[in-house]
């Protein structure tokens, strides 16, 4: 029992290491690492063990079902470790030719997917600018020369002093930012950097790169899956638009982990209703041995 207890508390610690950020995520590394596998497989026969160890009564179907639901949870995720796949990418938009392989993790390997995707649209919609910078055009050279960067006023006008002004109504039309506004005499703003409110993309999914499939919408936090993979929007080309960058997976242990998951909540649950049941019925017990032992007296 003690061992059991040490080896998931190690466990434990191992996930509280892997759950706290870092510089571009590389705290996940421990969940790859071999000492992390070895502790989920002495957790997993550990957790075995004790089942066979109770008999095989209806009364003990709750600890069967917490603790194999422990089990597949982890064997769950051994199965994508050793078998899953994983690749970013970058996906040109509206292109007329789908890939079919991912890059690998290794240069020059590839990852085969099975099917053809490609990018049909793509949308991004932007808060308003707070700045626009100040260019000047040399005739000299026939290079834009950096000046300055100015704020957006609250009116929504961009003051360039002595270079001239421009009102709201210059820079915006129907709440669409001019990109380049011309202030004359080789002077003119240009806008600065926004910050993405939202943006989306349509896939389309066929069997072959000649075949049309339908499209479907890929939104940020709301994945895609397709045939064992599933795709998630990650960033964007946000200078010219030419390309998506998406992060697609292959996860085969994902339902053996959702299984286990509802195995370890219905075990769990039906735990915990027991031992208030009994309490319930040691309460009620020494309730009556009170009250018997007061009459008598």
């Amino acid at each position: 029992m003690s061992f059991s207890v040490a080896i998931l508390t190690v466990l434990v610690l191992f996930m509280i290491a892997g759950g706290i950020s870092v510089e571009e995520g590389k705290q996940a590394i421990v969940f790859r690492t071999p000492m992390f596998l070895v502790l989920e497989a002495l957790a997993c026969i550990c957790m075995l063990w004790a089942c066979k160890r109770r008999r095989p009564l209806w009364r003990q179907v709750a600890f069967m079902l917490a603790h194999a639901g422990g089990v597949l949870i982890m064997l769950g995720g051994a199965i994508t470790h050793f078998t899953g796949e994983e690749s970013t990418f970058a996906l040109p938009i509206a292109s007329q030719h789908p890939i079919g392989e991912l890059p690998g993790k290794t240069e020059g390997q590839t990852i085969p997917l099975g099917f053809f995707v490609g990018c049909t649209r793509f949308l991004v919609d932007h808060y308003p600018p707070t700045e626009y910078h100040l260019y000047e055009y040399h005739e000299s050279d026939r290079q834009y020369h950096f000046i300055e960067t100015l704020p957006i006023a609250e009116d929504g006008s961009v003051d360039a002093g002595s270079h001239g002004r421009a009102t709201k109504s210059d820079l915006c039309s129907a709440d669409e930012w001019a990109t380049v506004h011309d202030l004359g005499d080789g002077f003119f703003l240009e806008i600065g950097k926004r910050t993405p409110r939202h943006y989306e993309a349509d896939l389309r999914f066929s069997r072959t790169a000649e075949a049309l499939g339908e499209s479907r919408e890929l939104r940020v936090n709301h994945p895609l899956r397709f045939d064992g993979w599933t795709f998630y929007l990650m960033s964007y080309d946000q200078q010219q638009q030419r390309y998506v960058v998406l992060s697609g997976r292959r996860d085969p242990g994902r339902a053996v982990v959702f299984i286990g998951f509802w195995a370890v909540i219905v075990g769990t649950s039906m735990l915990c209703f027991r031992r208030n049941a009994r309490r319930r019925r040691e309460d009620g017990s020494s309730h009556g041995e009170t009250t018997a032992d007061g009459g008598a007296g």
